[in-house]
Formats: structure tokens, sequence, C-alpha cells
């Protein structure tokens, strides 16, 4: 495969609207976040595995034999999972809270955190050089810039990466509004063969599906916005089956052409509404509504994220 150096600067700016935290309650677990955990009809290995939990699920403990517990899911089913791969639910969140300490900068507007590439290279804060404000966000990927976490590993699976996940989750029942505008250089080349992600909705915990893509295991991600050939576009994740073993389908919208994206800044508009029983979402291209898709969420995960 003939890999291209990409290099694109991208400054995110994110406004949400309706946000609402539940507080946690007693007895309630979280599944580890480098842990897929297999959930039976039983306390034991010798019980059917009905389905995976992904990382981050939240649990609310009924039962403990051993080293086995009976759970309460959000979707109000009741699974046993093997409790040394759950962690109480106030650790979990003081280990997200360390984990703040660590986290890089969005260009002092919402804070994001580095997965999978430590490259210095990778992402840099670029001053004076910005869409908005003072600052921007350059990222660059070269050939062999990989790395893994937990079980899963981007250099064993031919791909290479550098990203950041803001850290602003919401949930179903919000409408979020999300902002961020990209910089193309004029030498900037994509593959008509390999898929560059550039900005994408994912979702995790309560009723996140797992399944499989390209063979591969998968926790499909709500929306992706690609770059292929001369296209950037926007693939929406249409999920049906059952919620261990999903059938993945997408509905793809053309954005803009990236030819036209060249040496100047492009604004990105998406709004993300699931609130008052609606299921809509929507993408503007410098002002100009390009994509809508509305009614095709089949699956409620605890939270989503950017």
């Amino acid at each position: 495969m003939n890999r291209r150096r990409r290099t694109f600067g991208i400054a995110v700016l994110l406004a949400f609207a309706g946000m609402t935290f539940n507080a946690a309650l007693a007895d309630v677990f979280r599944v580890g976040d480098d842990t897929t955990l297999n959930a039976r009809s039983g306390p034991g290995t010798g019980y059917e595995r009905v389905m995976q939990l992904a990382p981050g699920t939240r649990l609310q403990e009924l039962e403990r034999i051993g080293n086995w517990s009976r759970v309460l899911l959000g979707n109000g089913r009741q699974v046993w999972v093997h409790n040394g791969y759950i962690i109480d639910h106030s650790t979990y969140m003081q280990g997200k809270e360390d984990a703040r300490q660590k986290l890089v900068s969005t260009s002092g507007r919402l804070e994001g955190k580095r997965s999978l590439n430590d490259f210095e290279h990778g992402y840099l804060i670029v001053d004076g050089f910005s869409r908005a404000g003072k600052e921007s966000q350059r990222f660059e990927v070269r050939p062999g810039d990989c790395g893994s976490a937990g079980s899963w590993s981007d250099c064993d699976n031919d791909r290479e990466r550098s990203e950041i996940t803001v850290m602003k989750d919401w949930q179903f029942g919000d409408n979020v509004w999300i902002g961020f505008s990209v910089y193309l250089p004029e030498d900037f080349q994509t593959s008509p063969w390999v898929r560059a992600t550039v900005g994408q909705i994912h979702q995790k915990g309560g009723d996140s599906p797992t399944g499989k893509a390209g063979g591969l295991r998968s926790f499909p991600p709500v929306m992706q916005m690609e770059m292929k050939g001369d296209r950037y576009y926007m693939s929406t994740h249409i999920l049906s089956g059952p919620i261990d073993d999903v059938k993945d389908e997408t509905e793809n919208f053309d954005l803009i052409s990236v030819s036209d994206m060249l040496g100047k800044w492009t604004d990105i508009v998406l709004n993300f509404d699931t609130s008052g029983g609606r299921e809509r979402l929507a993408a503007y291209v410098n002002g100009e509504r390009k994509a809508e898709i509305r009614d095709w969420i089949n699956f409620r995960p605890e939270t989503y994220y950017f």
C-alpha cells in the first residue's frame, strides 16, 4: 500500500446545549477502560456468553458470588460478569480526573486527550495562524505513526493516526452543536484507496454496540467524516441486529471536494439533536447545509463524544 505523508491544521470550537449528567449510585461499577468484558447468563465461564460490554460501560451490582457479579445494565437487562474486570464508580472517576491533569490543551477552549500516537510531530499548538483566536492545532501523520492501547494495536492492523478526543461528553436527549475549521496546505494529498478521517462522533457505555468491520472487532461510531480521493464526505453508521453482533451499514453524504479546501480554511458545523424525541444529524459547510439524516439510531449509548 502506497502511503503518503499527510499534514493539515485544524481549529476546533465546540458549543454544547442542554447537557445533563446523572449522579452516581451505590454499588455502581464501570468496565475498565482497557477491557472488552464478556457478559454471561450465569456465574461462570461454563455459562453462555450473551454479549460483550464496551470499555467504560456503567453497571449496577445486584449480587456477588465469588469472582462473579450479577449486574444491571442501562437498558434494564441483567447479566453476569467477572468482577475482576470492573472498577467501582468512584475509583473509575478519580482515574478520569487524574488523567485530566495530563491532558493537552485544545487552544484554550475545550480540553482533549491524545490516543494511540504520542509522536511530538503528530500534534502541535500553532501560534499566530488560526481561523479564529490566536492559536490552532496542527495534526500530522507519517508512515509508521501507530500505537496500541489495551488489546487494540494500530500497528498490527495497518493504521496510522494522530487524534484528539475532546473531553466533553453528552447524552441521548441533548441538542449539541459542534463547530470546527480545517485548513489543508496547497500540497496536501489524499489517496484514492485509503480513507483519512477528519472528524467523528463516537459512542460508549450503555447500549454501545459491538461487532465486526472488515473482519476486525469494531465499536462502531455514529458518524465519520472521511477524505478519500477528491471527496470529503460524512459517513453515517446505520446499525441493526443484536447488540453484541451488529450489522453496520453506512449512508454517505458528500460535503465538499478536497481540491476546493486546499490553501484555505473550511468551516464545518454539525448539529446532533436527540432532544424531544428527535434524531437528527446535519452537517453545514461554509454556512450551507450539505447533509442531513433523521431517525436512524437503534442503540442508545451512555454518552457520545467528538
